[in-house]
């Protein structure tokens, strides 16, 4: 495993811990069942064993997912966008 690899693998385990940590957002209730359904299909697929363009695209989510919940309202539920929605339905039908 290079370099490369093994920060992205490192990186991915460190979102779900902190995504995994926060507190119960209303706004993030769909969103946090959707990144942790695919968190969970990334893990157990095993990250040497998940592309890389499957582990970037979950760096992008949950990153966006975390900045969300840095700037959230409690007032209103952010739903996904139809890119995130259709990267989730592509990583859990395989």
């Amino acid at each position: 495993m290079n370099v490369l690899d093994k920060n992205i693998d490192e990186s991915i385990v460190n979102l779900i811990l902190v995504i995994d940590s926060l507190p119960r957002l209303n706004f993030a209730r769909n969103n946090r069942a959707s990144i942790s359904e695919l968190s969970s299909k990334l893990l157990l697929a095993g990250l040497d064993n998940t592309s890389l363009e499957d582990k970037i695209n979950f760096i992008k989510l949950s990153s966006t997912f975390l900045n969300d919940a840095m700037h959230h309202n409690d007032t209103e539920e952010k739903a996904l966008n139809r890119e995130e929605i259709d990267y989730i339905n592509y990583v859990t039908s395989n």
